[in-house]
């Protein structure tokens, strides 16, 4: 599918960065327009014209920086991104555009390679931002020229996987199939089965959610088929079950494979034959339901360790559904992650309206064993913590800041066991881990340390995660010859995060910006 040119604005007063800029570009599907001045770039795009959907700005413009120019450069050109182009890439300056606004920087003399890098992932996020506030529209990108909606029963998903899901949910719905729908904690499975119910024909009727491992085994049974006055003690009045509820509607078996195996004959029976007796009568009462049933576990594994009857799963996945794990779903973290940023902003009053491109990149690299639920509740305490417009990387849970770092279970291995491999080690540190490791930036003048960065002091030491970061950067950039760049690039982060990581723990570098302080 083709998709209309993006509008690029470049602000650079030097007319020879206009021609670079246009021949390196020249590949993308793009409008360029080039001014000198922001005054100029005001005139070329006046109010009543289509905006810019990325803004390249220079950081000196004559005789005055440009920072200033970014917030009205916002206004002007609602969700645009920009990126900051400069020669004079300190941390403070850095740290500063980012605060400012600013989504990116790249360091003159500027690359092809980076230059079209950089502005395909300023076009993805302005995509992003248009999907989640239209997500019932597609919209397409140069890299992704989907043409699916977003957003389906209210699930959120553009990845092919969740595209695939959202097909086969239109399909099965309108039947009466038994539905399993299986994946890990945390991936949305009650939502999948709320999709089938809302899709399906018996949408105007209940939709009946049990979960059978919040049960005690002695509940389950009668919570599910009811039971008569007099069934047990306690019981002094007649209830129905879920069952009896679900009448012309919907059953929703959460953790379906957690039900004890004496229950489970009565399942069978219910779910072939939609028959079952009331706990403490012989009655037969029927009830008109669909099934749908969920598990976080592997369905086969628990009946091939008698853990779950044969008969039953094969009754109950007439159609299996698997949700994939948050991990899989490319280019999904970052949809959910600013549609929750919106959400949660307007409830808590907050200002938030955007996640910085170091966030978006953390996120992004996140394993999330915990899916989408732990991805809710990282910008939710976000959001809760902090009050700015922009989610920032240190704003962020320290998992998720550095995934390599030790946790306090394995803090002792790592101290005396291991080594990252991601930061160059000194060719003389300890004989016991690193004296086999050769340095990933090897020199006549690369520098050595007479102690081991990311070991204790003393041997009983439990170092703060904190400390082990600024201790692997401060080491790194030694290694890399005064370089945050190459540094960030060995310990496989942004050059935006070691900059603001720099700030952050007043590590100052050779090339740090008094001005700017």
């Amino acid at each position: 599918m083709t998709t209309q040119p993006y509008n690029i604005l470049l602000i650079d007063d030097d007319v020879n960065m206009h021609s670079l800029v246009r021949f390196m570009l020249r590949k993308l599907p793009i409008n360029i327009t080039c001014t000198d001045s922001y005054q100029q770039a005001q005139q070329t795009f006046p109010p009543n014209n289509p905006p810019a959907q990325v803004i390249l700005l220079d950081y000196k413009l004559g005789d005055e920086t440009s920072l200033d120019f970014i917030a009205p450069l916002h206004a002007a050109h609602p969700n645009a991104p920009v990126i900051l182009l400069t020669a004079h890439d300190s941390p403070n300056l850095i740290v500063s555009a980012m605060r400012t606004g600013a989504f990116d920087f790249l360091s003159k003399p500027i690359t092809e390679p980076n230059l079209i890098e950089t502005v395909n992932r300023a076009i993805e996020y302005y995509e992003l931002i248009q999907t989640v506030k239209d997500p019932d529209h597609p919209h397409p990108t140069p890299t992704s020229p989907s043409t699916s909606n977003a957003r389906f029963e209210g699930i959120l998903g553009r990845s092919p996987q969740m595209q695939t899901l959202f097909q086969t949910i239109a399909k099965v719905a309108p039947t009466d199939v038994a539905v399993l729908v299986h994946g890990e904690s945390g991936t949305g499975k009650e939502l999948i089965a709320h999709a089938i119910h809302n899709r399906s024909k018996r949408a105007s009727n209940s939709l009946i959610a049990l979960n059978t491992a919040a049960l005690p085994a002695t509940l389950i049974e009668s919570m599910l088929f009811g039971h008569e006055k007099g069934a047990f003690t306690g019981a002094d009045r007649m209830r129905t079950g879920a069952c009896e509820d679900a009448d012309s509607g919907t059953l929703f078996l959460d953790e379906v494979t957690e039900m004890p195996l004496e229950l489970q004959p009565k399942i069978l029976r219910f779910a072939q034959e939609h028959k079952f007796n009331r706990l403490g009568s012989t009655l037969v009462h029927t009830a008109d339901v669909r099934l749908i049933s969920a598990t976080n576990r592997h369905p086969l594994e628990e009946v091939r360790n008698h853990r779950f009857r044969e008969d039953l799963y094969y009754r109950l996945s007439v159609i299996p559904i698997h949700v994939p794990p948050l991990r899989d779903r490319v280019g999904d973290i970052p949809l959910i992650a600013l549609h929750a940023l919106y959400d949660y902003a307007e409830k808590y009053q907050k200002p938030f309206n955007e996640i910085s491109s170091a966030a978006l990149s953390a996120l992004n690299q996140h394993h999330w064993p915990g899916n989408v639920r732990e991805l809710l509740n990282t910008i939710e305490r976000a959001v809760v913590l902090n009050d700015s417009s922009i989610l920032e990387l240190d704003m962020l849970p320290h998992e998720i800041l550095s995934p390599n770092a030790p946790t306090p279970d394995s803090l002792d291995n790592f101290a005396n066991n291991s080594s990252n491999p991601n930061i160059p080690q000194p060719q003389n540190g300890h004989a016991n881990n690193h004296n086999n490791h050769t340095p990933a930036v090897p020199g006549p003048n690369t520098p050595t340390l007479p102690y081991d960065p990311i070991a204790p002091s003393k041997p009983d030491e439990i170092v703060p995660m904190a400390e082990l970061e600024k201790r692997a950067i401060e080491h790194a950039i030694q290694l890399c010859q005064g370089s945050p760049g190459k540094a960030a690039k060995h310990l496989g982060i942004s050059e935006a995060t070691i900059y603001r990581k720099i700030k952050a723990y007043g590590l100052r570098g050779p090339d740090s910006d008094p001005d700017l302080e």
